[in-house]
């Protein structure tokens, strides 16, 4: 966690001038840096590389809407079931490419 904070005081004041952020992008970035080395043990430095995999994965998986977080519920009881029907349903399969990614990274 820490080697994460000094990555991000070490970017601002790398900078030649004053720099205007989101600070809900600046602190999602820092979080996902943060579950990427502790929960995965993966180095990623959201900061710097502004369109990294990591981020842009959980970026992806974070952004629910009702059905997408339904089916991520019936795929975390059900696994088999959830594939199938997926298969036959609008609920994006792209939630089973997104769930082994993660899986993946540990």
């Amino acid at each position: 966690m820490t080697e994460c904070a000094e990555e991000y005081v070490n970017y601002f004041l790398n900078q030649k001038k004053t720099v205007d952020v989101e600070l809900k992008d600046i602190t999602t970035r820092y979080t996902n840096d943060i579950i990427a080395s502790v929960a995965f043990g993966v180095k990623c430095d959201s900061i710097n590389e502004k369109n990294n995999e990591f981020y842009l994965m959980g970026k992806k998986m974070t952004n629910l809407t009702f059905l997408r977080g339904l089916a991520f519920l019936l795929y975390g009881i059900m696994p088999k079931l959830s594939k199938a029907n997926a298969k036959k349903s609008s609920i994006n399969p792209s939630i089973h490419s997104l769930n082994y990614y993660f899986r993946q990274c540990n």
